[in-house]
């Protein structure tokens, strides 16, 4: 895969510290399982990780600055972390990636002109990626994984009950969830043009506090033991 071999070529600098005979696939399985983490919601686990990773000369790297714009604290902050990626490194294996991010965000502020320029760059460079095979971009276009707050960019919180590979796993468990009176939506998450997931999110909270009594419910009367994820306007993970 494209990532994968730029990867292994960009990491050279990284020998002095990484005790491995192979840096660039400690690298890449690094990436792998940081964005894996995100996409399970295990967003402040990757948050406290990234200080030692960004204290050595991976941080130059284009996988790591597109992940530092998966974890940014706001879109105009993440907005300029994928530009990085995707503009000064034209032909790099990340950039299908921070593309889709761009349009994902420029949706999310009602900003047309920034999301068709960037959604009309994929189809022209990328036609292939899954980005575009998948339909998510298309979805995302829609309005079928927005929110209905679109164009504030504002923290509120979510139960995360459940993140599936299949997607009528999820809509099992959403129909479920649905029958006991939570408030359960299915989002897609596809952050890396690998792995898809489909993400059951239970509530919208204003706080922390405010999610904890709804989390012991579902505990309760499921068994299952939610994750409370950090849920930016702009940002769909």
């Amino acid at each position: 895969m494209l990532k994968h071999w730029f990867l292994a070529c960009a990491t050279f600098s990284l020998v002095l510290f990484i005790s491995s005979t192979s840096p660039g696939q400690q690298l890449d399985d690094r990436l792998d399982d940081y964005i894996r983490k995100i996409s399970e919601g295990r967003y402040e686990e990757v948050r406290s990780s990234l200080p030692g990773e960004t204290a050595h000369p991976g941080q130059t790297d284009p996988g790591f600055i597109y992940l530092e714009g998966l974890i940014a604290p706001d879109g105009t902050t993440a907005l300029r972390m994928f530009h990085l990626v995707a503009d000064t490194l034209p032909e790099g294996p990340w950039r299908d990636d921070a593309l889709a991010r761009m349009f994902e965000i420029y949706t999310r502020l009602s900003d047309r002109r920034g999301a068709s320029e960037v959604l009309r760059t994929i189809k022209s460079d990328y036609p292939n990626t899954p980005y575009i095979t998948t339909g998510y971009l298309d979805r995302v276009g829609t309005g079928e994984v927005s929110d209905d707050t679109t164009g504030r960019i504002v923290a509120l919180y979510a139960i995360q009950v459940g993140a599936f590979s299949v997607f009528a796993n999820a809509e099992k468990l959403a129909a479920e969830l649905k029958a006991k009176g939570f408030s359960a939506i299915i989002y897609d998450n596809l952050l890396d043009g690998k792995h898809l997931l489909h993400l059951v999110w239970v509530g919208r909270f204003d706080t922390r506090e405010d999610a904890l009594p709804v989390m012991q419910q579902i505990e309760q009367l499921t068994g299952i033991r939610g994750v409370l994820r950090e849920q930016m306007i702009w940002r769909r993970w």
